[in-house]
């Protein structure tokens, strides 16, 4: 991927705050899943954790390309609620 962009751009790409908050949605995600298979999350938590990710993807698309994603979530009202909180069980 490296070699599609200017030096400059790639850099400031992958040492921004929305590149960093990718890699974090990412790793919180997958640790959520690997839970879930033990039963040590809830399902509610696991999808918590890939809305946050694609919140993470969606920020870095609109900073870097100026565009949104193509992928589209539906269903995550409840989520933009500043008061939501998520419980583990």
């Amino acid at each position: 991927m490296q070699n599609q962009f200017e030096r400059e751009k790639w850099l400031s790409m992958i040492y921004s705050q929305e590149y960093k908050d990718m890699i974090n949605a990412n790793q919180l995600t997958f640790e959520a899943v690997d839970k879930a298979k033990n039963n040590e999350v809830t399902a509610r938590y696991v999808d918590y954790c890939n809305y946050q990710r694609y919140i993470a993807k969606e920020n870095f698309q609109k900073k870097f390309f100026n565009t949104n994603l193509s992928e589209l979530k539906i269903g995550y009202e409840k989520y933009t609620d500043s008061n939501h909180t998520v419980s583990l069980m």
